[in-house]
């Protein structure tokens, strides 16, 4: 048993809600990896936890924390995948928020030296489910046509790239004030604020898959 200060939603609500207490965390069990946390996020998803809105969540209290990146402190039972001090992240879902945090050792990953640690955990949850989407949902191919709306959120971002590193021509919706950014990203950038976008796409073809973060 460990102590450790986590945040926790003491209820849903405003920011209000949130609260940083000291607790116990139990070691990690078999097949398991407690990890000394360094960074966490504060995604959209763990802001509609906080609100009590995010599909099949926890009840109140919770720990938030949608991705963690830390040094490995504990090996469970069979787990040697790791040593004790090798960095790693992981899509936590939960608990990220804390000092300590028990994880399965299959789901994390290595985090290669080097790299930017803020910059590694926030890819975790964007552009994870974006690879997700474009490699085994859409199955992108080079040379097929992908179109974005919100092509400079997060999300959107990240499929602009890794559409461009698979070889797909993208294109999307996204604010005016950003049209020559997403060129200069390789896009083809259309007004969100109208349907000009319908012909010019129809004129072209068409495209492969579209991806609606509205719906």
């Amino acid at each position: 048993m460990s102590k450790m200060n986590k945040v926790v939603i003491t209820e849903f609500g405003d920011e209000s809600k949130l609260a940083v207490v000291e607790d116990d965390l139990p070691g990690p069990a078999a097949g398991e990896v407690q990890l000394s946390v360094e960074y966490s996020i504060v995604s959209g998803s763990d802001v509609n936890m906080r609100r009590g809105t995010y599909p099949f969540q926890r009840k109140a209290p919770l720990t938030p924390g949608y991705s963690v990146l830390g040094k490995v402190r504990v090996n469970g039972k069979g787990c040697t995948k790791f040593k004790v001090g090798d960095r790693v992240a992981c899509l936590s879902k939960c608990d990220g928020q804390a000092e300590l945090i028990n994880l399965p050792e299959r789901f994390l990953v290595r985090v290669p030296g080097g790299v930017g640690l803020k910059a590694a955990v926030s890819l975790v949850l964007d552009w994870v489910t974006d690879y997700q989407m474009l490699h085994h949902a859409a199955h992108i191919k080079s040379g097929q046509k992908i179109f974005v709306h919100g092509l400079r959120g997060r999300v959107g971002v990240a499929l602009l790239s890794l559409g461009r590193i698979q070889g797909a021509q993208v294109f999307g919706t996204g604010p005016l004030s950003k049209h020559e950014e997403l060129r200069k990203l390789g896009a083809v950038p259309f007004d969100y604020s109208n349907k000009n976008w319908i012909t010019a796409m129809q004129k072209l073809g068409g495209v492969d898959p579209v991806f609606d973060p509205l719906g």
